[in-house]
């Protein structure tokens, strides 16, 4: 009896270690939570995007191009010097006053604009915690926590733009002053949420390829702005007013309809792929279950089995611990929220400017206008060297002066710096996207060098434009200086990209090789991507980025007037040498008044030093190999 029981023994030892080797098999064959992540179509360094894709998702890039630099070059120099010869007429001051002199108001209004980038960081931050309820209309849940303020930029720009248009025609500048505002702040929101969309989106092998893509709309805005108002137009200010609305209307379209439709496909890629694990755990499933049959040992061998493998459910259940929880909890409550079929403005507006920080404590709102050195050092380096190269180009504001004082454009200077600005922009559209791919593939993703030709191409151009006395000469160094920007565009917001820090990502992966598990997880069947969601700080990190745009701005010209007024500025009546061979200091033919070459000297000077400083700041960063 005693051999019969240990002969039923040994079997059903030998059996339960056949179902037991089959189980492991089964949970080890079975991908694992690192494994779904790194298998993910979400994953960025595994996915590429089509270039016209590319386009179409940063396309808000052209508007934004095409209403800055036109703005700055041409509109607001326009603007400024009827705001001049308003006050002369109205007051029969023929020598301007200070407050009313076309450099000063022209500061007065780039200075404006720097001063609405301060929103930057804030609606980053805002973007970054924004959620719309479950309880809000499809057709929001779809534009996600980025699209909105896009919109909300546009309606500001539009409705700004418009009043520009109107305060214009009717010479009401004190109004003019806030539509301008109106305006900047929301092409200040729209560009923050542009640039967000980079690392949001675009793999990170193409970063270099999207900025030079982003660059290069930015440029052709502008030839298209400044062919339009040369060609088209005919330098009319106020049909170029009419020009940036359509256009703005029209890539915000673009950019909406396929960031949409990019995110969707993304959604679908992650569902398809969730099935499909799903089906093959409960094949799997059924297998083992099938391998008991004998003797029913789920049953009668229980006592012999330890807990973990007690039951072929648990061999497949404890690799998705959690899912099924979590699917009830998202249905439970999906059923107690009731979809609202509209939405009030005001909610909107409430869910878009209060609700993302309501909870926020004060100190937390001023942190998104700073930048941790310790924990960013190197974004912060780059943030410096970007507000020495705003600080730069900013003084191109006076380049309408320039050309009508020392290269003595009189009639038509509006039409030679446009033509100066088409070759630029030309210049540094061949440049652009050229320069970003190859930084990408060539330079295994090194920017420095670029940025360091870049700046001194600016700097020795700004002082070759001191020797120019024609528009020929001026043909040639504005095309250099276009190409040097081109590049500095691309490389700037790759190098802000680059170390935007995923230090702190990179400290949860473990020194063994092998990733934290405990950060990704699976929810209500779909795989989510950590790394996208830890990009959520990205768009406050970068509206502080967009802050240097305001303090280079601002410094620029609140510089760069004072020094051209100073020293370009003689009593009306006298006689001063412009460029060492003709007379200046007089009343000029439009009605306004001259500028001598000693105050274009000191800005252009100031502008190589700049240049030169952007470049010399990099070299603090301490990251290797960009």
């Amino acid at each position: 009896m005693s051999e019969e029981t240990s002969n039923k023994m040994t079997n059903s030892s030998l059996l339960l270690s056949k179902v037991t080797e089959e189980k492991d098999d089964l949970t080890s064959s079975l991908p694992s939570k690192s494994l779904l992540m790194s298998s993910s179509p979400s994953k960025k360094e595994e996915e590429k995007m089509n270039p016209l894709a590319m386009i179409a998702i940063l396309s808000t890039a052209f508007a934004y191009g095409l209403i800055v630099t036109t703005t700055f070059l041409v509109i607001l120099p326009l603007e400024c010097a009827r705001i001049e010869i308003d006050h002369i007429t109205t007051t029969n001051d023929t020598s301007s006053s200070l407050f009313y002199s076309k450099s000063i108001s022209l500061a007065f209004f780039v200075s404006l604009a720097g001063l609405t980038q301060l929103v930057s960081p804030i609606f980053g931050l805002l973007s970054d915690h924004m959620v719309i309820p479950p309880s809000y209309p499809t057709y929001l849940q779809i534009l996600g926590k980025r699209l909105p303020y896009l919109l909300l930029g546009t309606a500001m720009t539009v409705i700004g733009i418009l009043c520009q248009m109107y305060t214009s025609f009717y010479n009401l500048w004190i109004r003019y002053i806030f539509s301008f505002t109106s305006n900047i702040i929301g092409l200040t929101i729209l560009y923050s949420v542009m640039i967000a969309l980079i690392p949001d989106l675009i793999p990170t092998k193409q970063i270099g390829t999207a900025n030079g893509t982003w660059a290069f709309l930015l440029v052709c805005g502008s030839l298209f702005g400044f062919g339009a108002f040369y060609l088209v137009m005919e330098e009319r200010i106020h049909d170029m007013y009419v020009l940036y609305v359509a256009v703005m209307l029209i890539s915000t379209f673009v950019t909406v309809f396929f960031v949409v439709r990019h995110t969707e496909h993304i959604k679908r890629t992650k569902c398809e792929m969730t099935d499909t694990i799903k089906k093959s755990s409960n094949k799997e499933e059924e297998e083992v279950e099938n391998s008991a049959e004998l003797g029913d040992f789920k049953k009668e061998t229980s006592p012999l089995l330890p807990p973990s493998t007690n039951s072929s459910s648990n061999a497949i259940g404890n690799t998705f611990p959690n899912e099924t929880t979590k699917e009830q909890k998202s249905n439970n409550i999906d059923k107690q929220q009731t979809k609202k079929e509209h939405v009030s403005l005001f909610d909107i507006l409430r869910l878009l400017l209060y609700i993302p920080i309501q909870n926020m404590s004060s100190s937390e709102i001023r942190a998104a206008y700073t930048i941790n050195p310790a924990t960013h050092h190197d974004f912060l380096i780059v943030t410096i060297s970007r507000t020495f190269y705003y600080m730069a180009i900013s003084n191109q504001s006076f380049f309408l002066y320039f050309v009508h004082d020392v290269i003595r454009q009189h009639s038509h200077p509006e039409a030679a710096v446009s033509k100066l600005a088409i070759v630029g922009q030309m210049a540094g559209a061949i440049t652009c996207y050229p320069v970003g791919v190859f930084s990408d593939y060539c330079c295994h993703g090194r920017r420095r060098p670029f940025v360091y030709f870049a700046c001194a191409i600016l700097a020795l151009g700004n002082i070759a434009l001191l020797f120019c006395r024609d528009m020929k000469q001026m043909i040639i160094v504005c095309g250099v200086l276009g190409g040097a920007n081109g590049i500095y565009l691309t490389m700037d917001t790759s190098l802000a990209v680059d170390t935007l820090d995923l230090e702190g990502n990179e400290d949860k992966v473990k020194t063994d090789g092998k990733v934290d598990e405990s950060e990704h997880e699976i929810e209500g069947g779909e795989v989510f991507d950590d790394k996208k969601e830890n990009n959520s700080g990205a768009a406050q990190l970068l509206g502080v980025w967009g802050v240097a745009d305001f303090i280079g701005s601002a410094l620029g010209p609140l510089v760069g007037g004072p020094l051209l007024y100073i020293f370009g500025t003689v009593p009306p009546g006298s006689n001063s040498v412009i460029g060492g061979s003709y007379d200046g200091g007089e009343e000029s033919e439009d009605g306004g008044n001259w500028y001598t070459f000693q105050g274009y000297e000191a800005i252009m000077i100031m502008s190589a030093i700049y240049s030169l400083s952007s470049a010399i700041s990099l070299l603090f960063l301490r990251k290797k190999g960009i």
